[in-house]
């Protein structure tokens, strides 16, 4: 990723956490220092021996509250082929599945992409395991496993998705 493609993805991590202190305004997101996850992806061997609350924390791209139930990762870019969903086959999308379950597993946790792409829109991609029924209006179900979503359709239905509606009653 070039500079511009850092400060892109930065950016789009800030803008990010703001979006979910609007949907859950009794917590506080942070993007994890240093760029990205400390104990995700290449960093993975940082884990070895960390304690489990670092391992919660620094793991995804956004430090989320305690108990939150997903390890969040970002993704901000210029385009998107999105018909090699609907083909089954977007290696994209499986490279950033493939990190994002590495740095859930670290926190043990769920994983959760949320994606932004220029004159395109902000999409979300998890495990459709997370749903009882799957109610969207409008969604991609990827290799019969991931739901993608706009964003604006996951913060209109954010309680049918089990573990956070979970996560919300314990609170």
């Amino acid at each position: 990723m070039s500079v511009n493609g850092n400060k892109k993805g930065k950016c789009w991590e800030r803008e990010l956490c703001k979006k979910l202190e609007e949907l859950f305004p009794t917590n506080k997101f942070q993007r994890v220092p240093q760029s990205g996850a400390f104990f995700g992806g290449k960093n993975r061997y940082r884990a070895e021996g960390a304690r489990e609350d670092a391992k919660e924390i620094l793991s995804g791209d956004i430090i989320c509250p305690q108990g939150f139930p997903f390890s969040v990762e970002c993704k901000s870019y210029k385009d998107f082929p999105f018909h090699k969903i609907l083909k089954g086959e977007c290696k994209e999308l499986d490279e950033w599945i493939k990190q994002a379950e590495s740095d859930a597993e670290v926190s043990r946790k769920n994983m959760i992409i949320f994606m932004k792409f220029n004159n395109i829109g902000q999409y979300v991609c998890f495990d459709k395991k997370l749903l009882q029924d799957i109610n969207f209006h409008n969604y991609m179900l990827y290799i019969n496993k991931y739901v993608v979503i706009s964003y604006e359709e996951f913060e209109s239905q954010y309680l049918r998705i089990n573990v956070l509606r979970e996560w919300l009653d314990v609170r």
